[in-house]
């Protein structure tokens, strides 16, 4: 029993990984469509926050923070408020933010966009 237990658990691990759910490898999926990042699992962490919810549906990343969602990407802020008011000041570029395009690009592998986690081509039989 004991050999199938670390099994179980690295099975898991790769499975979630690579649907995008663990940017830093600790993670926490909150529901089917969603995953609480917290300060310190992403750097750089581009936010002011210390946690909040990383969401993407119909390719709309939407990071969600005591209640009010903020759309992330172009999709999303057709529908969501701007992050602008959460996302962080950029220490070594004074009068720009962090950049969201990490955590953008991690929304869009969990919504199983394939085109934001492109994978090497498939060698050819030879």
């Amino acid at each position: 029993m004991k050999l199938w237990i670390p099994l179980l658990i690295a099975s898991s691990a790769m499975a979630l990984s690579g649907c995008g759910l663990l940017l830093a490898g600790t993670g926490e999926a909150t529901s089917a469509g969603s995953v609480t990042l917290l300060k310190g699992e992403v750097d750089p962490w581009p936010f002011t926050v210390e946690e909040g919810d990383l969401a993407c549906e119909d390719e709309e990343v939407t990071f969600t923070v005591d209640g009010t969602t903020y759309g992330l990407n172009d999709a999303a802020r057709r529908h969501q408020p701007d992050p602008a008011p959460i996302q962080a000041d950029d220490p070594q570029t004074p009068g720009t933010k962090i950049s969201l395009e990490h955590v953008i690009t991690e929304g869009l592998a969990f919504c199983g966009n394939d085109d934001a986690s492109p994978q090497p081509p498939t060698p050819m039989p030879g």
